[in-house]
């Protein structure tokens, strides 16, 4: 019922702009959210519910929240703001909406944050160049279960796996680097079964696939005897 668009803009104020749908498909007149938090904003991400809106933002080093209303509006809740969050442009919500990770290409970074039930997020830990090949941190996604978290690193010419271990323990599991196909790695997708990882690289103007194996399978979908 409603759409949002994030408008980064470089000499005036960048924002979030909703238009209401109507049942024809059309849209209603715009409304602009353009508070301090959504200074450089690059992506925005909704719970499945729609209670709630998440936005990365470059230039303002914060991830804003908004509660949504029934009819499509936004009230601006606390944003989390952190130095490490200077250059956030990607972010992603586990599938249980329990976790909340965000990559800036700028500080090399993967940063989680835990989220309540009511929406709020708590700092979880930093991720970075000392942890894994994540110079230029880009595009994520994380699997159906919520175990890996993936992460495409653009100046590595790199795709990262992490596994949340337990619900307050991100650990680096594997570097995948050196293939024609990964440099500049920017976009990252999981097919919908969890068994192809997706990438797009700038360079080679490239869409590369690998096959994910998890522990006990054989490669190719059944489990190891």
């Amino acid at each position: 019922r409603s759409v949002y668009v994030a408008d980064f803009q470089d000499k005036t104020k960048s924002c979030i702009v909703a238009w209401q749908r109507a049942a024809d498909g059309t849209l209603g007149e715009p409304v602009r959210y353009d508070d301090a938090p959504l200074a450089g904003i690059e992506s925005i991400v909704l719970t499945r519910d729609g209670a709630h809106l998440y936005a990365a933002s470059f230039v303002a080093a914060s991830v804003a929240h908004y509660r949504r209303g029934d009819d499509g509006g936004l009230t601006a809740q606390d944003p989390m703001e952190l130095a490490a969050l200077h250059g956030a442009e990607f972010l992603a919500l586990s599938p249980d909406e329990t976790h909340l990770y965000v990559t800036s290409p700028v500080t090399h970074r993967l940063l989680w944050f835990l989220r309540d039930a009511d929406g709020t997020l708590t700092y979880g830990d930093t991720l970075d160049r000392d942890d894994a090949p994540l110079k230029g941190a880009a595009g994520l996604a994380v699997s159906s279960d919520g175990r890996f978290i993936y992460v495409a690193a653009r100046l590595d010419n790199a795709v990262n796996v992490f596994e949340q271990v337990e619900s307050e323990l991100v650990v680096h599991r594997q570097a995948i680097t050196g293939l024609p196909g990964l440099v500049w790695a920017n976009g990252i997708a999981l097919t919908p079964d969890d068994k192809v990882l997706l990438t797009s690289a700038v360079a080679p103007s490239a869409v590369s696939s690998f096959r994910v194996i998890r522990a006990g399978q054989d490669g190719c979908g059944g489990t190891c005897p």
